[in-house]
């Protein structure tokens, strides 16, 4: 996503914590470039996806969907892995470039439809991360058994996905998260979600999901130990599969995604104009 209405409160959540862990453990930040570093700086579904690289360390390549401005894949490639990127808008490389800093020189950026291009593709990835929605409305045919099952034929065998997904984790609107957790259940052995928000407003849920177990537990990984630490922590008081039982199997026959996440998408746009304002949103 362009945007996420956590932004403020989670990303400060994770900064405090990330602060604790320097002063218990005196660790230094970690630098890149000569420019100070940290997790924290990113918003927080990029801190949550972080959590890719303690679940698996090992993560040499990955295949995403949805370029955005490129920060998210820049992030994975700092820790080391090859980013190959679908994005259906021929626009936002450019886009992403001038104005994000976007390199993509440790990765291709592969243009088309999502699930067209991944049946295109041979190659196995240790990761993949599905990060395409707006504050209009996420692809619902990303989000089906079947696609699922796609992205599968593409990982290896401790492969994991992460998602980034906009809803709630109560009440009737998170009747679209219950549906995805329901739908990667049915097709991964092992699933994890968490919330980036602590009350019931709209927000950025994410999903982990793998045929191996999914532990959080410090590793030797391309995370700074103090950040490691600190999202681990973050991540541990936000999870919200207990909240998110009973959903409804999302299959390419019977999908009404685009139907129940219209409360969703409404709450969304309403924390897009409270954030950037409406003269802002009129010139864009």
């Amino acid at each position: 996503s362009r945007f996420s209405g956590a932004a403020g409160s989670e990303t400060s959540s994770f900064a405090a914590v990330l602060q604790s862990q320097r002063m218990g453990a005196g660790a230094p930040s970690a630098v890149k470039g000569g420019a100070e570093e940290t997790l924290f700086e990113h918003t927080p579904y990029a801190m949550y996806l972080a959590a890719l690289f303690i679940y698996r360390p090992q993560i040499k390549n990955m295949l995403m969907i949805g370029l955005g401005g490129g920060t998210l894949s820049g992030l994975f490639s700092r820790y080391g892995a090859q980013v190959d990127v679908i994005e259906i808008d021929p626009r936002m490389e450019g886009i992403a470039r001038k104005y994000f800093g976007y390199d993509s020189e440790k990765g291709r950026i592969l243009l088309g439809d999502g699930r067209r291009v991944m049946r295109s593709l041979q190659g196995r990835y240790d990761a993949f991360v599905l990060d395409a929605f707006s504050s209009y409305d996420q692809p619902a045919h990303l989000f089906t058994r079947e696609m699922f099952l796609e992205v599968k034929r593409l990982l290896k065998e401790d492969g994991v996905i992460g998602i980034n997904s906009a809803g709630f984790f109560k009440g009737d609107p998170a009747r679209v998260s219950r549906a995805i957790l329901k739908t990667l259940q049915s097709v991964f052995a092992y699933v994890e979600v968490f919330h980036a928000e602590g009350n019931e407003r709209v927000g950025n849920i994410i999903f982990f999901a793998s045929d191996k177990p999914l532990s959080l537990m410090p590793r030797a990984t391309g995370l700074p130990a103090e950040e490691q630490a600190a999202l681990i922590q973050t991540l541990d008081s936000n999870r919200a599969k207990q909240d998110l039982s009973g959903g409804r199997l999302l299959t390419d026959d019977y999908n009404p995604l685009p139907y129940w996440g219209i409360p969703v998408y409404r709450a969304w746009r309403e924390e897009v104009i409270k954030f950037f304002g409406k003269k802002v949103l009129q010139k864009v």
